[in-house]
């Protein structure tokens, strides 16, 4: 069973986004890597932003020279909170239940129901006020992609963080719903031992019983999770190499940089390759 490649690949079809399969760990605009076929992981090798990776362009042939202090990311604005859902798992009117009642003075920052698949898994991607974190409008990115050794990286060029979470791939079952809800807890309520700490806490409840659930709140509502990015990788024109300089004007003018896909082919239930697709 691999579940990091399943839930991986179904938030990939359906966002054209790659999901973080372990949010607390911090992914930066501008790190670059590898993805791990099995797991689908994306492997974080260094950063643009960094003086070692300056080292390495100086030292590439021919060196490169670029500077980035006028380039730094870019901060968003906050938005409303993101759902992501893959196909056919159908989002139903939210009831309590007695695994996420909440208590009365609580404030509810969010609640949800869905419906997932029959003997299908489904991924399930919440994000309480979301925002994104990206590359500044310059031409500058564009330099790297004259640098050979670059080319077998993924680059992340968007990193949507937030102070909640909920991640969830559902078990192959019959058909069934899954609630969750996020309480946004006020200090009055820590003199009842409620209030997780800070000025204002955040906790989740769900009814749900799968293996594959993972959920987290700063306390403070602080930006600490990172559970999706965007990835790029610089186009390989392959064609190139059976044109002569003659006919180079023919050639299409394309981007430089396209969206990564997955590095592996159509995956079964539990993640695995599917032995039942053609090749």
């Amino acid at each position: 069973m691999h579940a990091s490649r399943k839930f991986i690949d179904l938030i990939l079809q359906c966002s054209s986004k790659w999901a973080n399969w372990d949010p607390p760990i911090a992914l930066n605009v501008g790190d670059y890597g590898l993805i791990d076929t099995e797991s689908g992981v994306f492997e974080r090798k260094g950063n643009i932003y960094s003086y070692k990776f300056t080292q390495f362009l100086a030292s590439s042939d021919p060196p490169l020279t670029l500077d980035f202090t006028n380039d730094r990311p870019v901060v968003g604005k906050v938005e409303q909170n993101m759902v992501i859902a893959s196909t056919r798992v159908k989002q139903g009117s939210f009831t309590t239940t007695p695994g996420i009642d909440v208590p009365n003075v609580a404030s509810v920052a969010f609640k949800g129901q869905w419906q997932f698949p029959l003997h299908e898994r489904g991924a399930l991607l919440i994000m309480h006020k979301p925002r994104q974190t990206y590359p500044p409008e310059t031409d500058v990115l564009d330099a790297l992609t004259k640098v050979p050794k670059l080319k077998d990286y993924h680059f992340a060029t968007a990193i949507v963080s937030c102070p909640a979470y909920t991640l969830y791939l559902s078990n192959k079952c019959p058909l069934f719903c899954v609630s969750l809800s996020l309480t946004a807890q006020s200090p009055a309520m820590a003199a009842a031992g409620v209030s997780v700490g800070g000025d204002i806490g955040f906790s989740w409840a769900t009814d749900s019983q799968s293996s594959f659930l993972r959920r987290a709140a700063d306390e403070r509502g602080e930006y600490s999770f990172f559970p999706l990015f965007s990835l790029k990788r610089i186009r390989i024109e392959w064609w190139k190499r059976f044109r002569s300089e003659e006919t180079a004007g023919d050639l299409p003018d394309l981007p430089s940089w396209v969206d990564s896909i997955a590095p592996w082919g159509p995956l079964d239930e539990d993640g695995e390759i599917d032995p039942t697709c053609d090749e």
